[in-house]
């Protein structure tokens, strides 16, 4: 049984429960002012803001990640070691190398910051304060979908009573959550480009409405329902 997605009501509602600029805080004074850096149009760089607003300066150590959590040459952050003072503001520049990524799809990279306390005088080791990931986005010249049209377009079905969701896009699709007749599960999934993500969710018969939220390019979720004709 397929959902008809060209029947759908198309209904989105922003909902503020995660701001962008509120969401990756850190700890007491800490935080990155965003929860995620998109890289678009073409550009090869991106930057993110680390507010200390704290009384004591911290020391950060930062690095770029694949999607797979593993170390990768096709994207830098700098400066990787710095100090910010307390009460200021440093800036953290992404650079992506775009020869050595897909032209056709959006790729998936994680910034990571490693926050130390700054050293003191006396002090023989670095004490780990909060380390934390921001999730970065490379998105090549030739995409011209949004992530608002992504999302509402995703394609669902049921095979063996099971909720599948099809990616016909080729951006990441940061899922929150999905609700089936005013059930609402709780996910927490990247679906990639181009990809099926199996959602594990049970289906009852007659089942009369789907919603889903996901996360904007602004950090905030966003939902949108569909209601079938048939069953």
């Amino acid at each position: 049984m397929s959902i008809n997605r060209n029947r759908s009501l198309g209904i989105m509602s922003a909902i503020c429960l995660a701001m962008t600029m509120s969401q990756p805080v850190f700890g007491a004074g800490y935080s990155f002012e965003a929860s995620r850096v998109i890289i678009d149009q073409g550009n090869t760089e991106g930057s993110i803001v680390l507010k200390n607003s704290s009384p004591k300066n911290i020391l950060t150590m930062s690095r770029v990640l694949d999607s797979n959590f593993t170390e990768t040459t096709s994207a830098e952050s700098l400066p990787r070691l710095f100090v910010t003072q307390a009460g200021e503001s440093s800036v953290i520049r992404i650079n992506v190398f775009a020869d050595r990524l897909p032209t056709d799809r959006e790729t998936l990279f994680y910034l990571y910051g490693k926050l130390f306390d700054a050293h003191k005088k006396g002090e023989q080791k670095l004490k780990i304060n909060y380390i934390n990931r921001i999730k970065v986005f490379y998105r090549p010249k030739s995409i011209t979908e949004s992530m608002l049209a992504a999302i509402e377009n995703l394609q669902w079905s049921v095979n063996n009573q099971t909720l599948k969701a099809r990616n016909p896009s080729p951006l990441h699709i940061s899922m929150v959550s999905i609700d089936i007749n005013g059930s609402k599960k709780t996910v927490n999934h990247i679906i990639k480009p181009f990809d099926d993500w199996i959602t594990g969710i049970k289906i009852p018969e007659g089942f009369t409405s789907l919603k889903w939220t996901a996360v904007n390019d602004y950090g905030s979720f966003v939902e949108y329902e569909k209601k079938p004709d048939a069953f």
